[in-house]
Parts: structure tokens; sequence; C-alpha cells
């Protein structure tokens, strides 16, 4: 599909997303728009409790950013649940075609929306306010599609279906995710319910769910990543020798299943 076409497609689409199609919004879906309008409200005064250990997974982030220098030239890409746009705004200026960010939040897209144009790279990038496990998209429209911590908000009986429709042939979706094995990490979870929804908590990414996900696409390239780097949110000078650490335990069978996320490709034929 031309991507012009697919543009006319995302303004016919944007102007059906009002306020009556948010009330026919399921129960989950309507409480997630209220957490993430929260978190992402650019006027909050305070630190998000959570953003601190976001900032120890450098070593996981180079490696996206690599495949995304390498995959995003001139592709059609959706970046799935895009929060503030961050790595929609990554894709375009690694030279993508058009890019494409869905998300739930109004909040989330104002912010998405300004940043990409002050990053320059807002004529490559649109936003649509959308439903994840309904887009609304055309059947196979999109090249690549990115989730970022994303696939554990969904009912993935929804969401797996919906994005082998929406992907070309041979398109990929790379996902990064939480992993549900650490059972520190898990304690801190439920210890903190006020940085996550109910839902959130109760559907952290298994193996069960990467099992699922083979049903309708070829699973490739897993890999697990952050268990000692997590400590470089309170020793960031240490980071790099954390990182250097997670690179040689996380090979290991006990400690490959305590990582804090997993990345993986799930390819469409």
């Amino acid at each position: 599909m031309d991507h012009s076409v697919l543009i006319s497609i995302l303004e016919d689409l944007d102007k059906k997303a009002d306020a009556l199609w948010v009330e026919n919004l399921e129960g989950r879906k309507r409480e997630e728009i209220e957490h993430q309008d929260f978190i992402r409200d650019p006027g909050r005064d305070e630190e998000y409790s959570n953003e601190k250990f976001y900032k120890t997974t450098q070593l996981s982030d180079r490696y996206l950013e690599d495949w995304w220098k390498t995959h995003a030239p001139g592709k059609a890409i959706l970046d799935y649940g895009c929060g503030n746009g961050e790595n929609t705004i990554l894709a375009a200026k690694m030279g993508a075609g058009l890019v494409v960010g869905i998300d739930l939040s109004p909040v989330s897209l104002q912010n998405a929306k300004k940043y990409a144009e002050e990053e320059g790279v807002g004529a490559t990038c649109r936003f649509l306010l959308g439903d994840c496990e309904n887009t609304g998209l055309p059947d196979a429209c999109i090249d690549l599609i990115y989730c970022s911590g994303v696939l554990h908000h969904m009912e993935l009986n929804s969401a797996f279906p919906e994005l082998k429709r929406i992907l070309k042939p041979g398109g990929i979706v790379l996902a990064k995710e939480p992993l549900a094995y650490n059972p520190l990490i898990q304690l801190y979870r439920k210890l903190t319910p006020h940085i996550r929804t109910a839902w959130e908590v109760e559907h952290i990414f298994s193996y069960d769910d990467l099992k699922l996900a083979s049903n309708f696409f070829e699973v490739r390239d897993i890999r697990r990543w952050h268990f000692f780097s997590i400590i470089g949110a309170y020793i960031p000078s240490a980071l790099r020798l954390f990182d250097a650490m997670d690179q040689i335990f996380l090979r290991l069978p006990l400690f490959k299943h305590l990582a804090w996320q997993i990345t993986f490709q799930l390819v469409k034929h």
C-alpha cells in the first residue's frame, strides 16, 4: 500500500475517535486511558517512581536502536501503544518512510505530536487515537511493528490476530516486554499498585504468552535482559559493570529466567 493512501485512511480513522468511542470501550481500557493520561501529564511535578529503573536499560536500548537502524529505512512502521512517541521518533530518524503511532491516551498523543515536531520528524510521523486490539487499519498495510512494553497491557487473544492481520507477509513485530518470573520484581510490582493498572500487574509477559504468539507467527531471536543492571538505578556509576555481568549471567539457565525484560521477533509468513 502506498504511504499516501495509508495516510488518507489514518485521517479518516482519526475523525472517528470521539467521546462516544471512549464510552464504548471496555472498563479495563478506560482505566488504562485514565492511568496513562496521569503518568504522561507533562505538568506532573514528581518523578514517577518507576522511571529510575528504565534509565538502566541502556544495553537493550542499544540493541533495539541498532535493529531499527538496519530495518527501518523506507518502511511503513507501526509503533503499537506509542506512549509519548519516543520510539516513533526514533524510527523516523532511522529513515522510515512513514511511522504510525497508535495509543489510547490523548495526553500521550498530544505529547508525541509535540515531540515529533520538535525533533524535526513531524512530516514522517502520524499519530492515531485508537484501540490497539482493534486498530481499524487495513489488512497487510504495515511492514514492521514495534511493541515496547505494551503486550502485557493487552488481551493477547485479540492483539496477536490483529497484529498479524495488519502486518504484510514477511513483516516483523519487534517486541520488548517485562518478564514475569523474577520473584523480587514480582513482589515490587505487588507493592507498587499505584504505578500500574490491576490488569497490567496480572498479565506480565510469560513464556505461555510466547507460546500463544507461536500460533500466529514464527518466533525468532529471543533475548533476555537486565538482572544486575537494575542495581544501576541506585549505583549509576557501576552500570557498565552490571551490564557486563548481565551479558555473562543471563546466558545461564537459572539466571535467564530471572531477567527483567525479554526481546523477541514475531515474523508473519
